[in-house]
Parts: C-alpha cells; structure tokens; sequence
C-alpha cells in the first residue's frame, strides 16, 4: 500500500509480516512509477533467507537497493539517449552546413567558346571536364557533326526553334583522323518549352545482302557472327555492315567492308552491287538523309542498304562456310556461316535478332518486284 500523502509505504511481504516505513516523497513516486512487482520479489527473497534480521530492517534495506539500482540504470538510459539525440543534431547541422556552402560557395564558371554554326548563328559549347576544348573543337570539325548541324540548323529555322547551346559530353576516336562516337546535349526551345536534344552521334554506314547463287538456282546468302557486348552477346548473327568513314563513299565501304568481312573483292562500280535505297527512294527524300534511319530518338545513324549478288559453284559456297575473317586492325573476328536463303520466308535465315537483316530483306523483296529475273531463278 502506498500512501503518497502520508510519506509511507507499507508492504505485505508474507502472510506474517507487515511493515510501514518512512521515505522521502520522491522515492516513493519513484517506487510507483517503476516496476514494484520485481521490488517485493526481492524483498520476500530477502526476508526468507535473512532470518536473523528484523523484517523491517531488510525491508528498508532492499528498497533502498533497488531504488539505488533502477536510477543508475534509469540514469543510464537516458544518458544513451542523450548521446543519441546529439548524434541525431550533429547530423542535421552537418546537412545544414553543407546547404549553406552550396548558396554561398560560388560555383566555379563552366569552360565555353562560342562556334560560328553559320554567318547568322553562333552557338555556345561547352563541355565536361574530361575533354579540352581543343577535343571539341576537333570533333566539331568532322563531316558527320558538319552534316548533322547544317540539317538542324535549317529546321529550327523553318520551325522557328531556338537553338543555342551544345554541351559535349563524350567523344571516342577510331584512330588520329576518324570520329568515332560523339556524345552531347544541344540546347533547343520552341515557344520557350526545352526539345529533348541527347545526340549519341556516329554518321552514317552500310549493310549489305550476300546473294550467292548456285547453278541449280538456288539462293544462298553469307551471314557475320561476330561479338556485340553492346546488346550482351559474345555471337550475334548479322549481315555485313560498317560505318563510313570521313571520306568514304557508300559504294566505297561496301567494297571495303566485304572484302574484310566476307573476303569477297570488287570494285565499288561493280554491277553486281545494287543500291536497294537509291533505287526505291526518289525525288528529295535521300537529299537531307542518304539511308533509313534505326533509332532517329537518340541517334543520328542512317544505313543505306546494298544487295551483292553472284554466282557460284557449290565447291565455291563451300569455303565459306566457318570462313574466319575480320579488320585485325580493329580487333575484328568474325566466323562466316552459310545459310540456304527463301526471300519469301526470311526467317529461314536466322537472323531474327538483327533489324539489319529484316530491312535488307524486305527492300530486296520490293527491288525484286521491278526486276524479277536479274538475281537466281526460283
């Protein structure tokens, strides 16, 4: 029984013992606000086992103990959560620093030269710290980026878009003197609302169809199976193909790029080489762009289709087969396969993962409708 008022306490500890004690008002509300069960627990244990002792005496005693006990550790919790609460501050004064030398810290000035785009634009380049100016200016100088900004500097022209800016990002070489990849933002507002303008550039290519027929008139066609980490792969069936270089010429590059892919040799006017874009496409639409265009969203490529046919023995077709081949200066290696070849069923050949293949078949299909009896029989 706890009387608050009276200053007392008196406890129960066993059916033959009562006593009530004396204690000071803030020992008996720390008796009541602890767990007091465990208290009287203790006192009955002690009570037992000190019969030599007057109950009252050991009564006081283990009140006392306990209370001693529970504000060291009451104590010490409360330390705990003070060092916690400290920690907790010292953090959030450590966000706040770092807020404060953002706003009072002065950025340090992005690195810009201004490029004379043409006789009535100029635009600001910048770049990231990787690169020097000299880098961008060089990559700037190129035909592909040349091309790429006479076309986009007549359409914000005739669409009335503001374009002001280019920040360049990443710019990978093939060698001292050809441009391999570019990466940057141009800066483009129409009505003052920002274009999505991210350019991984890399200019034009080319891809060719291998017709190769053998005397009975069947068709047969060559395919490269060659690494593409790009998509994941370490073998991935596709059909020659190559990116020009800075002053190669379409034809030019299909003669290069079988020569080094399939070992096939000719000439760049040679008349089994058809132009399957230049013959579908007329009028201005190759005038801007000189291919059809994979993934205009963030690239700039454009690949013009070729057909190459030819006629063979089968001895001839046969050494083909797991032919390897490849630019050893370009760290290629490619492994030649043979496959017999159905233009009205083009996933007999299984390229099904390479969009290359699958154009190059359907405009050999549309080509072939204007000229059906110039390649094989069937």
């Amino acid at each position: 029984v706890f009387s608050t008022e009276n200053k007392q306490i008196k406890c129960y500890p066993c059916a033959t013992h009562s006593m009530t004690f004396g204690v000071a008002p803030s020992d008996v509300q720390y008796v009541v606000d602890h767990d007091v069960p465990k208290m009287v627990d203790e006192l009955v244990q002690r009570i037992i086992s000190n019969k030599d002792m007057h109950p009252a005496e050991v009564m006081l005693h283990t009140a006392r103990t306990f209370m001693k006990r529970q504000k060291v550790k009451n104590e010490e919790t409360e330390m705990e959560n003070l060092k916690r609460k400290i920690t907790e501050l010292r953090a959030e004064l450590d966000v706040v620093k770092t807020r404060l030398n953002e706003t009072t810290t002065p950025k340090q000035e992005e690195e810009t030269f201004v490029y004379k785009a043409s006789e009535q634009h100029d635009i600001t380049v910048s770049w990231d710290s990787h690169h020097t100016q000299a880098q961008v200016e060089r990559a700037m100088e190129f035909p592909k980026f040349q091309n790429w900004l006479k076309t986009l500097l007549q359409e914000s022209k005739d669409k009335n878009v503001d374009f002001s800016a280019i920040h360049a990002q990443s710019i990978d070489m093939f060698g001292p003197h050809n441009l391999g990849f570019f990466k940057f933002k141009a800066d483009l507002k129409r009505d003052g609302k920002q274009i999505p303008g991210i350019v991984f550039m890399r200019g034009a290519a080319v891809a060719v169809l291998v017709i190769l027929v053998t005397p009975d008139g069947k068709l047969w066609t060559i395919v490269c199976n060659q690494p593409r980490p790009a998509f994941g792969l370490l073998s991935m069936e596709e059909i020659p193909a190559g990116m020009i270089d800075n002053n190669g010429t379409f034809a030019g590059t299909v003669a290069k790029e079988l020569a080094e892919e399939t070992g096939i040799v000719i000439k760049q006017d040679d008349k089994r080489l058809v132009d399957l874009v230049g013959q579908l496409y007329t009028g201005d639409v190759l005038k801007t762009f000189s291919g059809l265009a994979p993934s205009p969203g963030g690239c700039d490529e454009v690949i013009r289709y070729y057909l190459y046919h030819q006629s063979v023995t089968y001895d001839e077709l046969k050494q083909f087969q797991d032919k390897v081949t490849g630019c050893k200066s370009e760290n290629e290696t490619i492994r030649l396969s043979v496959k017999s070849f159905d233009p009205s069923v083009p996933e007999s050949v299984c390229c099904n993962l390479d969009m290359k293949w699958l154009t190059a078949v359907l405009l050999f299909q549309l080509w072939r409708q204007k000229h059906p009896n110039v390649v094989g029989t069937n």
